[in-house]
């Protein structure tokens, strides 16, 4: 089955079925801003397919909130920077050629 998620393979046959993985890094502005400029953590838009774990529905899609401390109830400090969310898939092939 194909989906993203956060459990870690046990095996060896485990990670032999691994065939990418998906990074999101999160991009802190060293400008500390007067006025508060973030509202809410940001979300990053998984689409439909594969499955992801942890993602809630947005739309006609799957949505991840990256927690930066700036939720409703959030640090106060963090809602004062701006922050940028950086996304990309690493194909694994040389693992499945390698076996």
């Amino acid at each position: 089955m194909d989906v993203y998620d956060t459990t870690t393979p046990t095996t060896n046959a485990g990670w032999l079925r691994v065939l990418s993985v998906r990074l999101i890094v999160v991009a802190r502005s060293g400008q500390y801003e007067k006025d508060i400029v973030t509202t809410a953590n940001p979300a990053v838009d998984m689409g439909t397919t594969p499955p992801t774990t942890g993602a809630a529905t947005c739309g006609g899609s799957q949505c991840v909130t990256i927690d930066v401390g700036a939720g409703a109830v959030g640090d106060v400090e963090a809602k004062h920077y701006r922050y940028k969310v950086f996304e990309t898939i690493v194909p694994l092939r040389n693992m499945m050629w390698s076996s």
